[in-house]
């Protein structure tokens, strides 16, 4: 099984660079700026944002990756809570898996979510 989760900070409003200072400068990030191409593609962005990607390849539950994950981004939840109405904030997150696996998020997760003023996506694929 692999697990891909991603935070993204879009905004219309402020710039990447503001973003990254409001951050405070997170370990991993990529950022993008409006009409900057996609990365191998012909499509561009139609907003500034910043990402945080972080891939786990074992044999780790998703819970325990996400609060993983979350606990290491939630360093940062002031600044980017600071954002508030400015930005779109989404933790997602894509599972490779040749079973059905069990979904759930429990209450820590949630409260980190939360604490991050965040929407959550879960994208299963089959292999």
């Amino acid at each position: 099984m692999l697990i891909f989760i991603k935070l993204v900070i879009r905004s219309n409003v402020l710039t990447s660079d503001e973003i990254l200072t409001l951050m405070g400068s997170p370990v991993g990030f990529t950022t993008w700026s409006m009409n900057d191409f996609k990365e191998n593609t012909e499509i561009k962005y139609r907003d500034n944002g910043l990402a945080i990607k972080k891939k786990y390849d074992n044999e780790i539950e998703l819970d325990d990756a996400l609060f993983d994950f979350l606990s290491e981004v939630s360093v940062h939840s002031e600044g980017i809570r600071s954002l508030n109405d400015d930005v779109l904030i989404e933790v997602l997150t894509a599972i490779y898996t040749e079973e059905i696996p069990a979904v759930y998020i429990d209450k820590r997760n949630i409260e980190l979510i939360h604490r991050l003023n965040s929407s959550f996506d879960v994208d299963v694929y089959i292999t």
